[in-house]
């Protein structure tokens, strides 16, 4: 039997409680995700791309934390590999200080989006020569040993201005605008 509203009958459209449940059934699980200041969420469709919401959830999901720069004169010429829309190249980093992972590292080597110029050389500008940085670094793996890739994609690399370290990525809205080394050493402990 359909239902009547004033007498009026109203068509049954079969499909439309279900679409109903499922919308409400989304909302309410959407918003009832509760997160607390040092958790972690990964942005959909992606790889290495996460919201970290703190310096200390940054340092807990890094392999190794470090203070380095880079005076590179020229990348590989030929990219380590590529995705379906950029290449990548290692840029060799020389390491001041390990605040986490192995203390005495002298170098790391770090995956980074490159692009070729006109006359064919890779450059990047994520790791540029003559800046220090503050890295939160993840290993690639096997298939480069001792290698690494900034953790949360851009969001693990801080730029050295003076005494403190800006933050590089603009996504991550929750990371602090600026850091300091000994900030930094103390969220990494534990």
């Amino acid at each position: 039997m359909r239902a009547t509203r004033d007498n009026v009958c109203i068509p049954h459209r079969p499909g439309t409680l279900a679409a109903v449940l499922l919308l409400t059934a989304l909302l309410v699980t959407g918003c009832s995700g509760a997160t607390t200041p040092d958790s972690v969420s990964t942005v959909p469709a992606t790889s290495r791309v996460h919201d970290y919401r703190s310096i200390k959830a940054l340092a807990k999901s890094s392999d190794l934390v470090v203070v380095a720069h880079t005076d590179y004169d020229h990348l590989d010429p030929d990219p380590v590999y590529t995705d379906d829309i950029d290449a990548f190249a290692l840029v060799p980093m020389t390491v001041d200080r390990a605040i986490k992972g192995a203390k005495g590292l002298a170098s790391v080597t770090i995956s980074v989006e490159a692009t070729r110029d006109s006359s064919g050389a890779m450059t990047t500008n994520r790791l540029v020569p003559g800046q220090t940085y503050i890295l939160f670094l993840t290993a690639i793996g096997s298939n480069e040993p001792g290698a690494y890739v900034t953790t949360g994609y851009t969001a693990g690399v801080f730029v050295q201005d003076g005494s403190k370290f800006k933050k590089t990525d603009a996504e991550s809205v929750d990371l602090p605008a600026e850091v300091t080394e000994q900030s930094v050493v103390q969220d990494s402990q534990g």
